[in-house]
């Protein structure tokens, strides 16, 4: 088989020049084999490109492993690891002679005989060249087992047996012959033959028989004719010659073939400049262009075609005000910058701003960390004082014969090694404490003992452990923080994802506020806040599965004018919503999820959810909490996100409008059973307006009566079981952490809370101004501000106004388009000329 035609070898040509320690070997060798400059841009010239390809094809390609040979094969395969290989590349290149070979003479040995190739190699005594070496050129094209070089090479097999083999039967024994010696030289090579002469042996009416009957198997049973297809191209016919025949025809085979030949003109060797897009110059310095114009995400994103993970980069700005910016990228056109990075970082992406963040996460991110690490950097410079070290007396018992200072002995213990370089601040000024109190008192002894002034030393340490201790305890609660925001959200999907047997879980959140109305076409009166009214959406992610492990997850959402998102309100909310429980006081516990916010964690709610529901249903019930200011949860995905998304898409229509918490219900329920028709086995949705009626007059809370460990806002999680005593009805644990299967004991006593006179109504929201959308037209008769407006000017102004169109004709916004667009043309122009100044227009420019 020719070169050309190993399967994986041109890929394996291409992916050597990627790798890092094979190309920078293979560069300067070529260089100093073919030398010459490379075009703008581009890495080899035409001499050193094919002195590489003869050198990686002809013998680096032996030392590849045969499982790389095959996944190089593969064109759908991962590419290897190819690093190995640079051993077996410095040991040819040791071997070869340094002398520059011209390009026509290398490739004329490579395709003559030993006896040749020797006789070519020796010179005159003289210095004068050898009949080998003044070949023309020309017989460096027979290198490559081409077709035309097959063509030349049965022309003159046909001018020997011409003359040689005057019968038929002379041809058939000198072809009987020369195909034993083939085959010997070449193990199955005969059968290859027999194989590609198939069409010309008696089967060729047979085939063309089964191709006729194909056509009517096909309309019957496709299965049928695809086997024929299968089983015809195992018997060695060519694949034109079975599609000639009408074999193959379906889509399947004929969009796989398209495929198969679009892969074939890629992976062609094309003539002209060479490309910017596939140059590792190029594409090394977009990278670094990219890095400098981003910052790090929290996410990851799979590569196009492979199973690789990135992690995502948000852009810093635009892409074109990144391309602008960056004098390196002068050489290369934005169309070539854009095709780079979307085809080999399309990690790097539109940047987005991060919101509603912790406050307390922000604050150790930007502030506390930072002066941490100056801190320690501070702590260390001072122990190296030269007042406290003498670094020019001499020391004993440690290598390196001179007193490196405070921190070299110590910082060779492994423990404590990369101590003030560390990421983990916790660690680190843990280590720092153990350090200066006492490790290294106890372990350099010999050192201290050398410094000038020892008693120094003590001092300095006492005061630097007492101040890193101190930073030490506001570290260590920040993480505990962030450490425990994490748990809890972790807890809470782990419970929502794998719910026991015979229970619910219900997670319960308010949405933002919504402004009503909404209309497709809004009006001055309806955009301003001023004249909006507000609704609350609470929502409930309820999740049920029953004593067959089957599970069912309901999505409960209820609307209403009241905008007082008190305890006493959200109580009513829960209450209201747990009706749709379906088994509800069957249940062998009643998980019940919130965030950290004061409508759902006071004393107010820990009676509804730890005594009364518990009391009255007679079953278990367990009350979790996420962390301040981490308090996203499935109702924000799962409820909330489909919410605006429906209001959106309903907004697109023309003419909607919606002014009233019961129209938004109609939208929102509309939207809601038709997503359940597509998915019936998805989450189910149920939207009610809730009126929750006359506000109380008073409410009941827990008093716990050993508040100091009990308090509120110092647990998340608390469990109620039923006792089953009429005057002790629930037994109240305080789990601190969602985690815990129990917790400390929480006696506790029940007060009321009577509701001042001045806030028994509802808060509700409500109108700023008249809803002007409400009002009927003006009657005839009477009078407003337009037309008092009207008839004052008119008294003054005598001069008649041009009509007025309430239609734009087509022709004035084609003008006004076209006129825009010329002005955005012009500005951009200006903007690329300010970019590309002083930048000179280049011969080797390339192009895609």
């Amino acid at each position: 088989m020719p070169p050309t035609e190993i399967p994986g070898l041109k890929r394996f040509c291409r992916e050597a020049l990627l790798e890092s320690g094979l190309q920078r070997r293979l560069l300067q060798a070529a260089a100093d084999a073919c030398p010459g400059q490379a075009a703008r841009g581009g890495l080899l010239t035409k001499e050193q490109r094919t002195w590489v390809n003869n050198l990686l094809g002809r013998k680096l390609w032996q030392h590849v492993r045969e499982e790389h040979k095959t996944v190089l094969a593969d064109s759908n395969a991962r590419t290897p690891e190819l690093a190995y290989l640079l051993p077996h590349l410095e040991s040819l290149l040791a071997a070869q002679v340094p002398a520059v070979v011209p390009k026509a003479a290398a490739v004329v040995a490579t395709s003559s005989t030993p006896s040749q190739s020797s006789r070519a190699a020796r010179g005159s005594a003289d210095g004068g060249q050898t009949a080998a070496s003044k070949r023309k050129p020309k017989a460096a094209a027979f290198t490559d087992f081409s077709k035309r070089h097959q063509r030349q090479v049965l022309s003159n097999l046909m001018g020997i047996m011409g003359p040689c083999c005057p019968s038929k039967a002379d041809a058939v024994a000198v072809l009987s012959g020369l195909l034993q010696k083939v085959e010997e030289l070449h193990p199955g090579a005969s059968q290859e033959v027999q194989a590609s002469m198939v069409s010309d042996c008696y089967c060729e009416p047979l085939v063309s028989e089964l191709a006729s009957m194909r056509k009517e198997w096909k309309n019957h049973s496709m299965p049928v004719a695809r086997a024929l297809d299968r089983a015809i191209e195992r018997s060695g016919f060519k694949a034109e010659r079975l599609v000639s025949l009408n074999y193959f025809q379906d889509k399947q085979h004929a969009a796989a073939a398209l495929k198969r030949r679009v892969q074939k003109w890629h992976m062609k060797s094309k003539g002209g400049r060479p490309s910017k897009v596939k140059s590792a110059f190029w594409q090394s310095a977009v990278k670094e262009v990219l890095d400098n114009f981003s910052t790090p995400s929290s996410i990851t994103c799979l590569v196009p075609g492979t199973r690789e993970r990135r992690l995502v980069r948000n852009l810093c700005g635009t892409p074109t005000m990144v391309w602008r910016s960056s004098p390196s990228l002068r050489g290369l056109d934005f169309k070539q910058f854009s095709v780079i990075r979307r085809k080999y970082f399309p990690e790097y992406k539109k940047g987005r701003r991060l919101t509603d963040l912790c406050d307390h996460c922000a604050v150790y991110d930007r502030k506390i960390r930072p002066r941490t690490r100056e801190f320690l950097v501070r702590a260390q410079r001072e122990l190296e004082e030269r007042e406290l070290w003498d670094l020019t007396v001499s020391r004993s018992g440690f290598e390196g014969g001179w007193l490196q200072g405070y921190w070299a002995p110590v910082l060779k213990i492994s423990k404590y090694s990369g101590l003030l370089e560390r990421d983990d601040l916790c660690s680190a000024l843990e280590h720092f404490v153990e350090i200066v109190g006492s490790v290294h008192e106890r372990r350099c002894q010999t050192v201290r003992q050398q410094a000038p002034h020892p008693q120094l030393i003590n001092h300095v340490e006492g005061s630097l452990r007492k101040e890193a201790m101190l930073h030490a305890e506001i570290v260590n609660a920040y993480t505990w923080h962030l450490a425990a925001a994490q748990m809890e959200q972790r807890q809470m999907r782990q419970l929502a994802a794998e719910l026991p047997k015979n229970c619910a879980y219900a997670h319960c959140d308010y949405m933002e506020k919504l402004p009503i109305p909404i209309s497709n076409r809004e009006t001055s009166d309806m955009f301003h806040g001023s004249t909006r009214k507000t609704i609350s959406v609470f929502g409930m992610y309820l999740v049920e599965c029953d004593a067959e492990g089957t599970r069912q997850t309901t999505a409960i959402i209820l609307l209403s004018d009241v905008i007082e998102l008190s305890a006493m309100f959200g109580n009513l909310c829960i209450k209201r919503a747990l009706r749709h429980v379906k088994r509800m006081g069957s249940l062998d516990c009643l998980y019940l999820g919130f965030d950290a916010g004061n409508h759902f964690r006071s004393y107010e709610n820990l009676h509804e959810f730890l005594y009364r529901i518990p009391a009255e249903t007679g079953q278990t019930c367990r009350v979790n909490y996420l962390v301040e200011k981490h308090g996203k949860s499935m109702d924000d995905a799962e409820i909330f996100s489909p919410v605006r998304r429906w209001l959106d898409e309903f907004l697109l229509v023309d003419g909607a409008f919606a002014d009233s918490e019961h129209a938004i219900q109609k939208i929102l329920d509309k939207a809601a059973k038709r997503e359940w028709k597509q998915n019936p086995v998805g989450t189910k949705f149920i939207v009610e307006v809730f009126e929750p009626g006359q506000k109380p007059n008073k409410s009941l809370e827990l008093v716990f009566d050993d508040d100091a460990d009990n308090h509120i806002t110092r647990t998340y999680s608390w469990l109620s079981k039923p006792t089953g005593n009429a005057r002790y009805p629930v037994a109240i644990q305080n789990c601190l952490f969602s985690s815990a299967a129990a917790g400390r004991r929480a006696t506790f006593s029940i007060a009321e809370k009577l509701v001042p006179a001045d806030r028994r109504d509802w808060k509700r929201g409500y109108w700023g101004e008249s809803a002007t959308w409400r009002r009927g037209p003006i009657q005839p008769g009477q009078v407003n501000e337009v037309i008092r407006k009207y008839r004052e000017q008119l008294s003054v102004w005598r001069q008649p106004l041009p009509r007025a169109r309430r239609a734009t004709v087509f022709e004035e916004l084609a003008a006004r388009d076209e006129q825009r667009l010329q002005k955005v043309q012009s500005r951009q122009r200006k903007k690329r000329e300010a970019a590309l100044a002083g930048q000179e227009p280049s011969d080797s420019e390339t192009s895609l």
